[in-house]
């Protein structure tokens, strides 16, 4: 009963985006904690640009004084959500740190989104402008994040044709493997690009996707006055499964492999990052990892750092 009523708020507060005005903000340094993991965004004031899906430049999040190598981050949403991870490495690096991202938008060139509401067109030109631009500020490495599986095969309620792709601005109807198509097309123009400008790619697999918003769930637990632990318990029954997320992931993991190989792309996962059993845990040790149910949180990000490090530098002697 406890975690139908749980999951009950969870559906209202994702409509209502939360409940911030009717929280219980300083009964649970706990629950205070999560509360402020789940609600920060990286990028804050200092890349005023990159919000929204606009055409723009890119812009330098983090730089040593003399840096040897520029790094270069772009895609939708979930690359921005990196950020943090670089925090702890750009130094190490002596690295400049690039970041270019559309909302909803994946870094694939020549494709469009099937939707009509003008940001297909923003997207194919954001993809393209990011990719131009990273080629001419002499780029080392650019790392290309997305939420793949939403653009190549949907969500786990199926697929979303408005984020179906096409091979053209305008075309006929679109079926799931025409899209799946594309998708390949367009990822394989992308590599062939990057490749062709010799600028070391790394492409990073979506990381596993959770089935409810932990940023909701953290302020449902406050709104209904739950302790510490009957929080926890609650909150380790929300966490996806590890079959539901590979089934989500099988069909564009596959994609990806086949076009990176060929490209000579180096693919970075974090499962492992996550995992808890036959699960993907979405807390450990404390801290929400995640903001909502595909983004990570900077302590999320912070915990991807080691795998960054050594697809950076090559594994530790």
């Amino acid at each position: 009963m406890g975690i139908a009523v749980f999951a009950t708020f969870g559906l209202w507060g994702k409509f209502a985006e939360g409940f911030p005005s009717r929280l219980n903000l300083g009964q649970s340094a706990y629950l205070d904690q999560l509360y402020e993991q789940t609600t920060t965004h990286e990028l804050g004031g200092k890349c005023p640009n990159q919000t929204g899906r606009a055409v723009r430049s890119l812009c330098e999040f983090y730089s040593t004084e003399t840096p040897e190598r520029v790094i270069a981050i772009t895609g939708d949403s979930h690359s921005n959500m990196l950020l943090p991870a670089f925090d702890p490495l750009y130094q190490d690096l002596n690295a400049r740190v690039l970041i270019g991202h559309s909302a909803g938008c994946p870094p694939l060139l020549g494709v469009w989104q099937s939707r009509l509401d003008g940001a297909s067109q923003q997207c194919h030109s954001a993809a393209r402008q990011y990719a131009d631009l990273i080629a001419e500020q002499e780029v080392d490495t650019v790392i290309l994040a997305a939420r793949w599986s939403l653009y190549a095969t949907g969500d786990y309620d199926g697929p979303d044709p408005r984020f179906w792709l096409r091979a053209e601005e305008r075309g006929g109807k679109l079926n799931a493997d025409l899209a799946l198509a594309n998708f390949e097309k367009g990822l394989r123009e992308t590599l062939a690009y990057y490749a062709e400008n010799e600028i070391e790619m790394i492409i990073v697999s979506q990381v596993p996707q959770q089935r409810l918003i932990p940023g909701v769930l953290v302020q449902d637990a406050m709104m209904l006055g739950l302790s510490d632990d009957e929080a926890r318990a609650l909150f380790e029954h929300t966490f996806v499964s590890r079959g539901e997320s590979d089934r989500l992931q099988s069909t564009v993991r596959g994609v990806v492999a086949q076009a990176a190989e060929e490209f000579g792309a180096q693919i970075v996962t974090f499962d492992e990052v996550f995992a808890d059993g036959d699960s993907f845990a979405w807390i450990k040790e404390d801290d929400a990892l995640y903001m909502d149910d595909d983004h990570v949180s900077a302590e999320g990000a912070r915990r991807m750092a080691p795998k960054f490090k050594e697809a950076l530098t090559g594994p530790a002697e």
